[in-house]
């Protein structure tokens, strides 16, 4: 792991891979090949959190698989950008960083394994779950509490909350 601060307070654009970081990286494919993934509702609700927050932090979601129960999902948390089939996802940070005008130290990317390496290495916050192997955790600034698939994002949505002061009145919308 990395040693630094962690600016949570920083972040503007938070982007991350899907399976293993907001799924276990589990797979149920169909006899028609289509697939199924298990979400998180924690972090589907941490989705929700970071809209009402009003904060103007993108949301990219950078995956190397794809399909339609992806987009599903995005388009229902409110991705702002969603990448599917693709494995240069540093490459894709450089794109969106510079079409937002968002800075490396502005951006937290989430990633599980070796495919997100580029990507950690990229910006300025590089976060992984508890699972993820010793080559990805070395390369990043804060590991998670939690492995993929169980509530990483409602982690990183909550710190990055808390880091900006709304997070006590996100919980008292709550309070009803």
């Amino acid at each position: 792991m990395r040693t630094k601060k962690i600016a949570w307070e920083k972040v503007k654009l938070l982007a991350m891979d899907i399976d293993g970081v907001l799924t276990a990286g589990q797979l149920i494919i169909l006899p028609d090949g289509n697939e199924i993934k298990i979400w998180n509702v924690k972090d589907r609700l941490a989705f929700g959190l970071l809209r009402k927050s009003a904060l103007d932090i993108k949301v990219v979601w950078i995956t190397g698989r794809g399909g339609q129960d992806v987009q599903a999902r995005a388009s229902e948390v409110g991705v702002d950008e969603l990448f599917e089939k693709t494995m240069n996802k540093r490459e894709i940070l450089k794109n969106i960083s510079d079409k937002y005008k968002i800075r490396r130290e502005e951006i937290c990317f989430v990633g599980d394994d070796l495919a997100d390496l580029g990507a950690l290495r990229f910006a300025g916050l590089a976060v992984c779950p508890q699972d993820a192997p010793a080559e990805i955790k070395k390369e990043c600034d804060y590991i998670a509490g939690s492995a993929g698939g169980r509530g990483v994002l409602r982690e990183v949505i909550e710190k990055i909350l808390r880091a900006h002061k709304v997070w006590e009145k996100i919980v008292e919308l709550y309070d009803r």
